[in-house]
């Protein structure tokens, strides 16, 4: 039986791809997908709401050290490296293009046209086959004609689709 099938481009041995998921989250579980038929995978979203807290906390924990008295810097706890989910998502990308046959999508949610465009590209490089992006913004403006909204989605996707040569597909919510 012949159940060769595309997606975004990509060649698929059958049209079963694993969507993002804690399924989708460990690199052990990747190649166990893959081994049962997965014919490509979504590996989790990064999200910009998780760039922004950890740039907060980063600058939160960089300015609670007592400034000007050395001794008193003895007195506060010592902080570990804060997460980076950008740099957690590359690797995922990284070790999951590395270990698997199967074509890996990368997944963004950004809200702002610079974090898209930037984390877009980042995910590229990484070695990402495709890019899912989710454009699931609610408008907050009862009043906002649907064709705005319509429009600000075309104009998002055009923005990453200039910045990367990647299959991108769009996720829309509601």
């Amino acid at each position: 039986m012949n159940l060769l099938s595309g997606y975004m481009g990509l060649a698929l041995r059958n049209p079963l791809i694993a969507t993002a998921s804690a399924l989708t989250d460990e690199l052990g579980t990747l190649r166990a997908l893959e081994d049962h038929g997965a014919a490509a995978v979504v590996l989790p979203s990064l999200f910009e709401e998780q760039l922004r807290a950890e740039r907060a906390a980063e600058e939160h924990r960089h300015a609670l050290p007592a400034s000007g008295c050395a001794e008193a810097q003895t007195h506060f706890p010592a902080y570990p490296p804060s997460a980076d989910g950008a740099k957690i998502c590359l690797r995922s990308v990284q070790r999951a293009k590395t270990a698997l046959d199967i074509p890996i999508i990368a997944s963004l949610n950004c809200l702002s046209p610079k974090c898209r465009a930037e984390n877009a590209v980042r995910i590229a490089e990484a070695g990402a086959d495709a890019l899912e992006l989710n454009l699931g913004a609610i408008p907050a403006a009862p009043e906002l004609p649907g064709r705005e909204v319509e429009q600000a989605c075309v104009q998002a996707v055009a923005a990453v689709r200039a910045v990367v040569r990647i299959p991108v597909a769009v996720k829309i919510g509601p």
